[in-house]
């Protein structure tokens, strides 16, 4: 909600994908290497970001999707 309210503050488009969208998308990215997918969605100013394998400890990845053409502008990932 806070997200939203700030975006409408700064005049940034409404996202144009949706959240499932973006967990389609970032599950098609890492299903890639055999990977199962158990996603956890942030929503951010101008992007979402998916977290994969969200629930254990160490092998976290976050795709960073952009919410207007749907892109994965980048991954991170988080250390053991």
């Amino acid at each position: 909600m806070f997200v939203r309210l700030v975006r409408a503050m700064l005049h940034i488009p409404a996202p144009v994908i949706t959240p499932e969208q973006a967990i389609s998308i970032a599950r098609a990215e890492w299903e890639r290497p055999g990977h199962i997918a158990r996603p956890r969605v942030e929503e951010r100013l101008r992007e979402y970001v998916v977290w994969m394998y969200g629930d254990s400890v160490g092998g976290n990845v976050g795709y960073h999707i952009d919410m207007q053409t749907g892109s994965v502008l980048r991954v991170i990932t988080l250390p053991r």
